[in-house]
C-alpha cells in the first residue's frame, strides 16, 4: 500500500479491497457490454457506480446504527432505492467541517476492538486467515490498544489515540464543549453537577466528576472530545447529543450539496431512471456486497454487518453471488 498504517484496521483494509475488486468486477462487465468505451470511460463509469454504492450503504445501513431515527428523519438522511430527487442546493458546501474531521467522526475510535479475529469458510477462527475478517466493534470506552499500544516506538513507547484526538482539536482552534453546546441549541452548561438545570446534564455523576478533575473544576474548558465522548448515547444511538448533531448536519450537507450524489434526478449528473431502477434492485432491502469474484476464495458470509455491537453471529451462508440481502439478518 505505501503506507505503514494499513495493518493497524484490518477490516477497514479489507473494506478499501472489497470495493477495488467491486470496481474492477463491474468494469469487466461493462467492457463486455460496452465494447466501444475505451479503458478512461469504462473506469470512470465503474467508479461511479461504486460511488453510488458508497453512498447508498453509509445513509441506509451505517447512519442508522450510528444516529437515531428522529436525528435520521429531521435531517432527512434517509434513501429510497431506485428514486430520484432534486434536494441538490448549490447554495450548500458539501465540504467536510473542521469539527467533523477532527473531533465528530472520531468517536469511532471508540469502536475499535483490541482483537479482530479472522474466520475461516467454515466458521472456525483463524487468526492467521485469509481473505475474510470478522470485525467487532466497541462502546464509548477505549481499549488498552487505542491507548497505549497503537503507535509504538522502536522503544515501546506508545501515544495516546484520544489524547491526540483532544491536542489535535486544539491545534485547529475548536471551541470548547460548553461552547458547541451553545452554537447547537442545546442547553447551556456552567457546572459540572448532572442533575443542575445548568449542569452535565447528558453525562452520568461518574463521567461529569472525571470531568471535574481533569479540568480543574473549569468546566468550560472541557475539550470538545472529551466532553462529547463521555456523554451519555442517545437511545438508538452510538453518540450523545452534540455528536448526534455534528454528525448529521455533517451528512446532510453531503447529501444536499453533492451536484453528483447518486439520487440527483438532474439530466446528465445523475442516473438516469433506468439506472436508478437497476441500481435500487441491487440496494433494495439493504444489499452489502460480498465476495464472489471480489475475493480469491471465500465463499461463505454471515449476515451480521460490522456495524452492530454485541452480536451474535448467525450460520455462516453459502455466497455464490455477487450480492446478497442483508436486512433479513437484521430483524
Amino acid at each position: 500500500s505505501g503506507d505503514g498504517r494499513v495493518n493497524v484496521i484490518p477490516n477497514l483494509s479489507a473494506l478499501h479491497i472489497l470495493f477495488i475488486r467491486e470496481h474492477n468486477r463491474i468494469v469487466d462487465k461493462l467492457s463486455k457490454l460496452n465494447p466501444l468505451w475505451n479503458d478512461e470511460r469504462l473506469y470512470q463509469e465503474g467508479r461511479k457506480i461504486v460511488a453510488a454504492y458508497m453512498q447508498h450503504f453509509t445513509y441506509d445501513e451505517y447512519l442508522p446504527r450510528v444516529l437515531n431515527g428522529a436525528y435520521m428523519s429531521r435531517y432527512k438522511l434517509h434513501v429510497y432505492p431506485g428514486a430520484r430527487n432534486r434536494d441538490y442546493n448549490q447554495e450548500r458546501n458539501p465540504g467536510i467541517f473542521n469539527v467533523f474531521a477532527v473531533a465528530a467522526f472520531r468517536f469511532g475510535h471508540s469502536q475499535i476492538s483490541d482483537h479482530q479475529s479472522l474466520a475461516n469458510e467454515d466458521g472456525s477462527i483463524n487468526e492467521h486467515g485469509p481473505d475474510m475478517h470478522v470485525s467487532g466493534t466497541k462502546p464509548s470506552i477505549f481499549d488498552k490498544g487505542v491507548r497505549d499500544l497503537l503507535f509504538l516506538d522502536k522503544h515501546g513507547h506508545s501515544l495516546d489515540l484520544p489524547a491526540l484526538n483532544i491536542q489535535r482539536g486544539r491545534d485547529h482552534g475548536i471551541p470548547s464543549y460548553t461552547e458547541w453546546r451553545k452554537r447547537l441549541g442545546l442547553s447551556e452548561v456552567r457546572t459540572f453537577n448532572p442533575k443542575d438545570p445548568f449542569g452535565l446534564k447528558h453525562h452520568t455523576v461518574e463521567a461529569a466528576q472525571l470531568l471535574e478533575k481533569a479540568y480543574a473544576g473549569r468546566v468550560k474548558d472541557i475539550d470538545l472530545y472529551a466532553g462529547a465522548m463521555s456523554e451519555t448515547h442517545l437511545p438508538g444511538a452510538d453518540v450523545g447529543p452534540v455528536f448526534s448533531k455534528l454528525i448529521a448536519m455533517q451528512f446532510r450537507q453531503l447529501k444536499i450539496g453533492d451536484r453528483f450524489w447518486y439520487e440527483n434526478g438532474q439530466k446528465r449528473i445523475g442516473f438516469t431512471k433506468g439506472d436508478c431502477e437497476w441500481l435500487g434492485s441491487i440496494v433494495k432491502n439493504g444489499s452489502t456486497g460480498t465476495c464472489e469474484d471480489g475475493c480469491n476464495e471465500c465463499r461463505c458470509m454471515n449476515g451480521a454487518a460490522s456495524f452492530i455491537k454485541k452480536i451474535t453471529c448467525p450460520p455462516l451462508y453459502i455466497c455464490t453471488d455477487a450480492w446478497i440481502r442483508t436486512r433479513m439478518f437484521h430483524e
